[in-house]
């Protein structure tokens, strides 16, 4: 492809691996060395679940763990975690991001909590939610 500009835009490309390079011409033909070559990964795919989430109860602090999600394209950058005192999410009690497969929720009032997980990759493509783990939380002696 020639190109006028010191500027180019791929568009409509599927999901892979481009590897770009441009060499110069002037106006009578003369051609320069080709750059050196450069790469994009094109990712619009979503990553998979985060699997097997588990909440434990260790003196009130809930830790959870899951399953890593697996992502063919850039790779998975962050988890969102949510969690809410009702089943189906209704009301969101509070939120948090991680980029491991694990974390710590702590400070959390007396109920039962639900917790989910999802995937957020390096293009910013958003995964499904992980299966709900619950955990009661007592601080009543």
């Amino acid at each position: 492809m020639t190109v006028s500009e010191t500027t180019f835009s791929a568009t409509d490309l599927a999901d892979g691996t481009y590897y770009f390079r441009v060499q110069a011409v002037d106006n009578v033909g003369n051609k320069g060395e080709w750059s050196t070559v450069s790469s994009v990964i094109v990712d619009t795919t979503a990553p998979g679940v985060a699997a097997n989430l588990r909440a434990t109860n260790n003196a009130n602090v809930i830790a959870l763990t899951w399953s890593a999600a697996l992502d063919s394209g850039v790779g998975v950058q962050k988890y969102n975690i949510q969690y809410s005192t009702s089943r189906d999410f209704i009301t969101i009690s509070g939120s948090d991001t991680v980029s491991g497969t694990s974390c710590n929720i702590q400070n959390l009032s007396d109920g039962t909590y639900y917790f989910r997980v999802q995937a957020v990759d390096k293009n910013g493509n958003i995964g499904s939610w992980s299966n709900a783990a619950s955990a009661l939380v007592d601080g009543t002696a």
